[in-house]
């Protein structure tokens, strides 16, 4: 059995015509073919093309036009985005496809081991205090200081606080994007780039959507809840759209945590009084750690 091999499956993601459908019916096809040169590669493209596999594409593709798209491609391989098919068995068993709509295609960069590790997924309302700020960059330091992986959605300021806890003291952190791996923002590649190299960190994307919208927003929460083994809100009203994505954590009998401090509002504490009696329990700072060990469990590497 062969499959397609990365580099390839990025030149697909580039050639015209190969929307997410063709690149997974080519990943397909490769398993019972044999791809391993680039002329392999372009005899492949083109018999599949001139066999009507893929949808739309009905004239062979020059072969300059695939090689120049291969040549660019392998200048930047350190760069290259990963592929994991549901369908081949290789789709991280940390993620219960069977409970969530699978993604066709799972797109990363950076260290697949890092989902192996307990994640914490450190989130909140969209607009926070400055309480709220220093609490969750405390948070992801202390819990990154301790092995945890924490985990990202880029959607508010708690996880982008809680990012930069676990960056100072060099943690493992993972981060589910809401648009494709290709249309990073400047503020993503910045805080990302050299996380990335370092392999302390991986980035995950399922979805070709240029920008950040409702539809792949919801869909990024659903799969980092998916993956969280824990969930802490340093700030939350029933207003926010996170909250019903922590009761809906918290149906799953996963443990959801609220940061204890004083400067509470009255939307806060209604919500909280609401939470408290499904079962969301109070984290303090000084005991951050002990409290997650003690309901997470140890580090799993």
């Amino acid at each position: 059995m062969m499959s397609l091999s990365d580099i390839y499956i990025c030149v697909l993601n580039k050639l015209d015509g190969f929307n997410e459908k063709n690149i997974l019916k080519a990943i397909d096809l490769a398993n019972n073919d044999v791809v391993e040169t680039l002329d392999d590669f372009i005899d492949f493209i083109n018999f599949n093309i001139e066999d009507c596999r893929f949808e739309d594409i009905t004239q062979p593709i020059n072969k300059e036009t695939i090689k120049k798209v291969v040549e660019k491609v392998l200048k930047n391989k350190d760069n290259i985005v990963h592929y994991v098919n549901p369908s081949d068995g290789s789709f991280p068993k940390c993620l219960p496809i069977e409970e969530i709509e699978a993604p066709s295609l799972l797109k990363y960069k950076g260290n697949l081991e890092n989902l192996k590790r307990k994640t914490i997924l450190i989130t909140g309302s969209p607009t926070v205090s400055d309480n709220a700020r220093l609490a969750s960059e405390y948070i992801g330091k202390v819990l990154a200081s301790g092995g945890y992986n924490i985990l990202s959605t880029f959607s508010n300021e708690c996880e982008e606080k809680a990012i930069k806890g676990c960056k100072e003291v060099k943690g493992v952190s993972t981060f589910f994007l809401p648009h494709s791996l290709e249309r990073l923002t400047s503020e993503e590649i910045e805080v990302i780039h050299s996380e990335i190299d370092s392999e302390r960190s991986m980035i995950i994307s399922v979805d070709d959507y240029a920008l950040a919208n409702a539809e792949s927003i919801e869909k990024a929460c659903k799969y980092s809840m998916a993956l969280a083994d824990c969930m802490i809100i340093p700030q939350i009203s029933n207003t926010d759209y996170i909250f019903d994505h922590v009761k809906k954590f918290l149906k799953s009998d996963k443990p959801v945590y609220l940061v204890r401090y004083k400067t509470r509002t009255i939307k806060e504490y209604n919500c909280i009084k609401a939470l408290e009696s499904l079962g969301v329990m109070y984290l303090s700072s000084n005991t951050v750690l002990k409290q997650i060990k003690d309901t997470v469990g140890e580090v799993l590497i």
